[in-house]
Order: C-alpha cells, then sequence, then structure tokens
C-alpha cells in the first residue's frame, strides 16, 4: 500500500498578510509536529504574489503586488528592494551568489545583486510567468509564447519560441508558456493549454512537441529525482518523464478531486500541493498516488468565512532535518510553518 499524508490548516485569523501556522504534518513512517511559528504583519497594500526561502534557510523572500520584495525573518519584516511598478510574479535564486531574479507584470526582468538593483533594457512580450537558473546564472524568462535566455547582467542571448497548437479554439493565447525547468542541455515547457515542448539549448530547436486535445493549464514542472521530472495540469493530471527526453513519459492518476490547483512544490520525498480553496496536501514523490481517498481536504484557513487560494508555494529542509512551509494566499496572507521529525511511527 502506497503511504498517505495528511495536512490540515489550523486558522489564526490575523492582520493581512500575517504569519499563520500550520497544522499536524502526519506521514506513516515518520511524524512531524509543528517547531514554531510567527505572526509578522508586512503592510497595507501589499498582496503576497509569489515566495522562496533564502539560501540560508533562515529567512524568506516574498514579492507583492506592490513591487516590492520583502525579507521576513523571525518577527522582523525588512524591505529589500522596490521597483514601484507592476506586481511581482516570479522570483528565483542566482546560483553562484546571494543575488536573485525577479519579473513583473509589466515584462520587466531585474537581478538585485550585493546590494544594486538592474533591469531589463526591454520588456518581453507579456508579464514574466516563470524563471529559470542554469548553474551559470543565465536566466530563462517566460514572457507570452517566447522564453528568453539572458545572461546574469540582463543582456539577452536567445529566444525560443513554443509557437500556438493547432487547437482553433483560442488560438491567439493558447500558445502562452507557464512553466519551465533546465536540464543539462534541455528546456522543459509547459503551456497554458496543457502541452508541452522540449528545446535544445544549444541549437534552439524544439526537439519534441506533446499536444493535449482540452489540456488543462500547466502550472509547474518540477524535478522529483536525479532521472526524472513531473508535470503538474491545474486539473491534477501528473505526467512523469525522463530528464533526457520528454518522449519517455508516463502518465499518472490525477490528485484532484475537481479542485483546481494553484502551487505546487517539493521536499525531500514530498510533493505538496496548493488548491484554489486553500487546502494543502501532499504525495510521495517515489509512488505519485492519489492520496484523496483517506485525505480530509479543509481549507487551509478552516475557520474563516470565506477561503482564499493558495496562489504560491515553497519549501526546503533545514540542516536539522526539519522542513519549512511557506505559502501565500490570495487574500494577502503569507503563511509559514516548520515541521520538526518526532519520532519513528510503526
Amino acid at each position: 500500500q502506497s503511504r498517505r499524508i495528511h495536512c490540515q490548516g489550523v486558522a489564526a485569523c490575523m492582520n493581512i498578510t500575517s504569519i499563520l501556522l500550520f497544522s499536524l504534518l502526519f506521514y506513516p513512517n515518520e511524524i512531524f509536529s509543528l517547531l514554531e511559528w510567527r505572526n509578522v504583519y508586512i503592510g497595507k497594500g501589499r498582496m503576497p504574489c509569489c515566495v522562496i526561502e533564502t539560501k540560508t534557510k533562515q529567512s524568506i523572500l516574498v514579492g507583492t503586488s506592490s513591487g516590492d520584495i520583502i525579507q521576513v525573518e523571525d518577527d522582523l519584516v525588512k524591505p529589500l528592494v522596490s521597483t514601484r511598478s507592476a506586481p511581482i510574479w516570479s522570483l528565483q535564486h542566482l546560483q553562484n551568489d546571494d543575488g536573485f531574479v525577479f519579473g513583473d507584470a509589466s515584462g520587466k526582468l531585474y537581478v538585485y545583486r550585493e546590494q544594486r538593483l538592474i533591469s531589463s533594457s526591454e520588456r518581453l512580450s507579456g508579464w514574466v510567468r516563470a524563471i529559470a537558473v542554469d548553474m551559470n546564472d543565465n536566466i530563462y524568462a517566460v514572457g507570452c509564447n517566447i522564453v528568453t535566455k539572458f545572461d546574469r547582467n540582463l543582456n539577452a542571448l536567445k529566444e525560443f519560441d513554443a509557437g500556438p497548437s493547432t487547437a482553433k479554439e483560442e488560438s491567439w493565447r493558447r500558445h502562452d508558456v507557464t512553466a519551465i525547468s533546465l536540464c543539462r542541455n534541455r528546456l522543459f515547457c509547459g503551456l497554458v493549454d496543457g502541452s508541452l515542448r522540449e528545446f535544445d539549448l544549444d541549437t534552439g530547436f524544439m526537439s519534441y512537441r506533446m499536444a493535449k486535445k482540452k489540456g488543462s493549464r500547466i502550472i509547474a514542472i518540477l524535478r522529483i529525482s536525479n532521472h526524472r521530472f513531473l508535470s503538474v495540469a491545474r486539473d491534477g493530471g501528473l505526467m512523469s518523464f525522463s530528464t533526457s527526453s520528454l518522449q519517455q513519459h508516463q502518465f499518472h492518476s490525477s490528485v484532484s478531486d475537481n479542485t483546481p490547483l494553484t502551487a505546487v512544490t517539493s521536499v525531500r520525498n514530498l510533493c505538496a500541493f496548493g488548491t484554489a480553496r486553500g487546502s494543502l496536501f501532499f504525495i510521495e514523490q517515489d509512488t505519485l498516488t492519489s492520496s484523496f481517498d483517506d485525505q480530509e481536504h479543509d481549507p487551509f484557513l478552516s475557520n474563516t468565512q470565506k477561503t482564499a487560494a493558495i496562489s504560491s508555494l515553497t519549501a526546503a529542509q533545514l540542516d536539522d532535518g526539519n522542513l519549512v512551509f511557506a505559502a501565500t494566499k490570495s487574500d494577502g496572507y503569507l503563511s509559514v510553518a516548520i515541521k520538526q521529525q518526532e519520532k519513528e511511527y510503526s
């Protein structure tokens, strides 16, 4: 039998953009309990849009609707940088220093490094939906159907055109890229119509195209092992494929109970999914088995009159083995908790 995982959110109705706590995270061979949680107010008019943990794993970076990047550590909120422009929709670390790159809804791309902010000279063709960074700090940023490769100083180097699908309906937007991931000399793209593309990074050639009839938007492409990726669709559809080629793929049972997925992340051997109803649940990466049969999908803010979608999600394993989870919600809350391994369960 596959192992089952359960996490139920417990409300802590505080000021907007406060930090809430997660309740017990359970899975059969290990028990994790809440280690600590913080309530931090980060200011009015700042809807959290995207979130990542810092490289030190001691704090969290949040991109907001007001064009700010904010650092949250313990009870302290530190504004790092403000563009005073459009909402920030994507945020990633650079590989070779403590800098990070982010993109906004106006199509601008920014790099913040050594307390210095630089921006791209031209706007991308649409708001920056996703960003990936390779080991040489080359940056891949999405604008509509185009993925543009930049160097670490935001000089444009190459474009990868995902191209429109052959579907007749909504052909004007069904080619938009919504998720990307990198592996060696390959770029993998997930599209709004549920199809996927594979590019050769050296030549820019599209080496494989996988179309789906009436497919659901791809919200993430996760690397779940040294040899496998996992594409996640908004309707809960999962497809794993080899890191060397999309052609070596396998479809898996949907993890959806008709509730749209809105965010996903992975840590250690877990995939965590956030939904449009504000619930959070887990499956294991090695089995990719739906756990909807046994899980209760209570709202993440279960005591509020209405629940808000989880808009972004991140997780990390700390040096002591504990897991930290952080989520932003569409009603303006940032939620974070640390799970501590307690004991073995038989």
